[in-house]
């Protein structure tokens, strides 16, 4: 029996496909779609069963327009729903709609008129088979942040959390691993250096996240608002200890005691890592959660169920 072909079609970033693309090419005959002539992309979809478009953005806006060529999915993370976007998508022409939590539907349905019927959540997942705890970790009091820096990360409460830690205790080190988004951030992180009596390690773009987290204790997120956030996943599957700033919807991922409204209740949760007796038990109940709750076999089963749908 044929494989059914499926197309996946970003504009963007990929990243946020790449493990999914990986398991399901043994179920699906797959193509990717990046950049291309408009004579191509209708060619490609005329061509296969499905086509997943990652993002609502200016690609399945044009595409809607048109007479539908196959079966339509899309995925909304969280960026397009502060725009208008989703305005410009022909809904009507939508055969799923995916939203990867509760917070990003309900808030975009609030804002834009779309049919309830084609929506489904399917939550991120996390390739736990990648991120193992190191065997014989030692307590090293390292603090990581990994991803992009711009100004939705909150650099401004990453570093005051920075220093409540620092000044509980001044052998905790700070490290960042990723890269500047916004030039007006970089030029802040530049003159807070000399103003800050510790230092802020930046190790620039981080291919083997998992390897660079070997010897990090605690993995932070100070943003104002994200749909999942990887790097905190990743980080406990990996066993590090998640420092979560109350961006809206956080309690609904992660475990409310590791999750805090100001630099003091973020050192608070250092402490208690501190107080464990058996820190590699604790380092384990965070793995734990991921695994249970955030797992890729989660999310590719839940996928694949909706592809079936269709």
């Amino acid at each position: 029996m044929a494989k059914k072909k499926l197309t996946f079609l970003t504009l963007g970033s990929d990243s946020f496909l790449r493990d999914i693309i990986l398991s399901l090419r043994r179920d699906y005959e797959i193509k990717i779609f990046q950049n291309g002539t408009e004579k191509e992309l209708k060619q490609l979809l005329h061509d296969t069963d499905i086509a997943w478009f990652e993002f609502c953005d200016q690609l399945i806006g044009q595409v809607s327009k048109s007479p539908q060529l196959c079966k339509y999915i899309v995925r909304l993370h969280s960026y397009e729903m502060f725009t208008d976007l989703p305005k410009q998508v022909n809904w009507n022409e939508i055969d799923k709609l995916v939203f990867v939590n509760e917070v990003v539907h309900d808030y975009t349905m609030q804002k834009f008129q779309i049919r309830p019927d084609i929506c489904e959540i399917v939550h991120n997942g996390v390739n736990c088979d990648k991120f193992q705890i190191p065997k014989n970790k030692s307590f090293n009091k390292k603090v990581a942040f990994v991803g992009y820096m711009n100004y939705k990360k909150g650099p401004q409460m990453l570093i005051e959390a920075c220093r409540a830690i620092y000044e509980h205790d001044p052998e905790y080190t700070f490290h960042v691993a990723g890269a500047h988004q916004d030039e007006r951030i970089h030029l802040y992180f530049q003159t807070m250096e000399n103003q800050l009596p510790f230092k802020i390690n930046f190790d620039g773009w981080v291919n083997d996240v998992p390897k660079y987290l070997e010897d990090k204790d605690f993995v932070i997120s100070s943003s104002l608002f994200e749909s999942f956030q990887y790097s905190i996943a990743e980080g406990m599957a990996q066993g590090c200890i998640p420092l979560v700033h109350c961006w809206v919807g956080s309690n609904m991922f992660y475990p409310k005691e590791y999750i805090f409204s100001s630099p003091e209740k973020c050192v608070e949760i250092v402490k208690n890592f501190e107080a464990a007796k058996d820190k590699d038990a604790e380092r384990e109940k965070v793995r734990k959660h991921i695994v249970d709750n955030f797992s890729l076999d989660k999310q590719i089963n839940q996928i694949k169920s909706l592809l079936e749908s269709l």
